[in-house]
């Protein structure tokens, strides 16, 4: 074969892609980066989603101790003890008892019962600025014929739901205070 011949087929030779090649790739990569963008996405979007339910977990816990800490009753003493009156006081409307107005008079756990604080407030009334978008609601019930014990009509249930920023991201505390 002549030295010209073989110069002229390499030079016919295919160097490069076809534009059915070149679309295909193109298809391939784009399907692969839509599927990347959106997991990544996905992502970015919920990764606060733990610090605003540990924020929202720490404020249910505070509320709650706090009214653990009051007595069960009106009548019940400070702490606990002998039982002072068979009539257990459930609490309706606000809560509160005759001559009390505002936190500061919060003796016993039924006054807490409709308070709904946005922003929420510390134990001494003072509005919390680092849960300044956050909203607490309380709701405090009497229970009666759920536990097969003696003094089941002594024990009340407390409720705090605690709404997030993200609204997804609310949840309730819930515990029982007994008088005893």
């Amino acid at each position: 074969m002549p030295m010209g011949l073989k110069w002229l087929r390499q030079q016919r030779q295919q160097k490069g892609v076809t534009l059915v090649e070149l679309i295909i790739a193109i298809s391939i990569v784009s399907i692969a980066l839509a599927a990347l963008m959106q997991s990544w996405s996905y992502n970015i979007s919920s990764s606060a989603d733990p610090l605003l339910q540990r924020k929202s977990l720490n404020l249910a816990q505070m509320y709650v101790d706090e009214i653990l800490s009051k007595r069960f009753d009106e009548n019940s003493p400070l702490g606990g003890g002998t039982i002072i009156s068979a009539s257990i006081n459930c609490p309706t409307g606000s809560g509160l008892d005759a001559g009390e107005s505002g936190r500061d008079d919060f003796d016993d756990v039924d006054d807490y019962h409709g308070v709904v604080d946005a922003p929420p407030l510390d134990i001494n009334g003072v509005t919390m600025a680092s849960y300044g978008s956050y909203q607490v609601a309380i709701n405090i019930s009497c229970i009666s014929g759920q536990f097969a014990i003696a003094s089941a009509n002594h024990i009340k249930l407390i409720e705090v739901a605690v709404t997030s920023p993200a609204a997804a991201n609310s949840f309730t505390l819930s515990v029982y205070k007994a008088n005893f």
